[in-house]
Order: C-alpha cells, then structure tokens, then sequence
C-alpha cells in the first residue's frame, strides 16, 4: 500500500468507534470518524474518504439513509460503503434497496472487518 488509505466510520456508539479506529490505524489507514449520520455526510463531503463504514441503527439518520444519500451524490457514489448491522435479519430484508454489497454483522472479529475493507477497496480500485 504505497499510498494511505483515509476511512470514515460512522456509529453512534463510542466504543465501536475506538474499536475500529485503533484497529485500523494499526494497519495504517488513516481514520476519520462520526457520531452520526449528517456529521458523516459532511465528513465525506469534505475529505472523500477511499472507504466508509456505517453502522445502519442511528438516531435521527439511519446508515441506510446515509448510505442512499451518498449513492446520489455524483462526488461520493464511488466510495465503497460498509454497512455494520447488529441484526442480519433487518439486513437481509432492506438490503434490496441499499446500494451497497458489503455488509457486516456485530459483533463482527477484527479480521473480519479487515479483510471486507481490502476487498472494498480493491475492487473499487479496479
């Protein structure tokens, strides 16, 4: 990776947040992050992160709004969305409409988080 990877997470809940953001740093990507789903917006407005990952159950904004307002805005619809899900029931049932094939499932393993982002973003870089 001769470039640094920047990515967006998005999740109302703190620990999540630090979770991922020092397991990414470890791995050398940069980490921007969000509390909700306006503020994330912003942020990807802003920075044009390589990839961002949502957490779908927010308050005010749910990551499917996020993700569906990001897919209509020509700037930021090249930018893979990882969606993290606390039930893969609710997923499997909406998904139809999301524009996005990268899903996750809390409580999710470390690895596995890692290896869907590489894949995101070699196929994006494809």
């Amino acid at each position: 990776m001769s470039d640094v990877k920047r990515i967006l997470i998005v999740d109302d809940e703190p620990s999540i947040l630090e979770i991922v953001e020092i397991l990414l740093s470890s791995e050398g990507y940069q980490v921007l992050k969000a509390s909700n789903g306006q503020e994330g917006l912003d942020i990807a407005k802003q920075y044009l992160p390589d990839a961002i990952i949502l957490d779908v159950m927010m308050p005010k904004m749910s990551g499917y709004m996020v993700a569906t307002l990001l897919s209509s805005d020509s700037k930021l619809k090249k930018i893979p969305v990882m969606l993290l899900t606390a039930t893969a029931q609710i997923a499997g049932n909406i998904t139809l409409e999301i524009p996005t094939p990268y899903k996750l499932s809390k409580p999710f393993k470390p690895e596995e988080l890692l290896d869907l982002l590489t894949t995101m973003l070699e196929e994006t870089a494809a």
